[in-house]
């Protein structure tokens, strides 16, 4: 996933918050990029919340801007940890211990492929075929910063599908469905091993897939393309 998405606030998102159990609905937000500010849900002790946080989990605060930056490594680069490659989640000492409980669902509309079509580079936008709002799954953490508690989330990701190659060959971002709601955001639950058969490459619904002229805009330039489920 290329880290770009969208959301509305529409009859279809306000749908998508009910059945999570939330009365509070995201934001209208267009081109939502890696450290921009967004919403996620998440569960604790005290039920669930919709909460404004960060797209990346290792940020810092940015002198020169007063904004938030990627942490560096050692070699001065810096870390990209706004997805979490799947195959990373039991592994990983940053995802392993917020996979086990602090999982979260970020509401989207769609999300967004850069790819080659009549000869450009163009911007893609990925949709559920009949308009239903995405329920992108993540991890997310509360990270201290000059002693405040900042929420960042990152989304989780799966290897491509044969299906979306042409689109994109690396990843397609994990997309829950209602039924797994319940196990995914209870903090309680730490049997990973439950989430196996989420954690495979599934086309789970038909994907809309349409050129645009910018995720800033969203206006289609080009017919889309149905991607039909498995």
């Amino acid at each position: 996933m290329c880290g770009r998405y969208n959301v509305t606030d529409n009859l279809y998102v306000r749908e998508l918050m009910k059945s999570l159990g939330m009365p509070l609905y995201p934001q209208d937000r267009l081109n939502v990029a890696p450290l921009s500010a967004m919403e996620f849900v998440y569960q604790d002790q005290n039920g669930r919340h919709l909460i404004d946080g960060f797209w990346s989990v290792l940020i810092e605060h940015n002198p020169n801007t007063g904004n938030y930056r990627q942490i560096k490594n050692a070699q001065g680069r810096p870390l990209s940890t706004f997805n979490a490659a799947s195959r990373n989640l039991r592994t990983s000492r940053l995802w392993k211990p917020l996979f086990k409980n602090k999982r979260s669902i970020i509401p989207i509309s769609g999300f967004h492929e850069w790819s080659m079509w009549n000869g450009n580079k163009t911007c893609f936008n990925i949709e559920s075929a009949d308009g239903s709002a995405i329920a992108m799954g993540g991890l997310y953490d509360f990270k201290s910063i000059e002693g405040e508690a900042v929420p960042v989330t990152a989304s989780i990701t799966l290897p491509s599908h044969d299906k979306f190659m042409h689109i994109h060959k690396k990843s397609i971002p994990l997309m829950l469905q209602p039924d797994d709601f319940e196990m995914w955001l209870d903090h309680e639950f730490t049997n990973t091993k439950a989430f196996e058969d989420l954690l495979q490459s599934t086309i789970k619904f038909d994907w809309k897939v349409t050129p645009v002229d910018s995720p800033a805009t969203l206006t289609p330039i080009g017919e889309s393309e149905i991607i039909k489920a498995d």
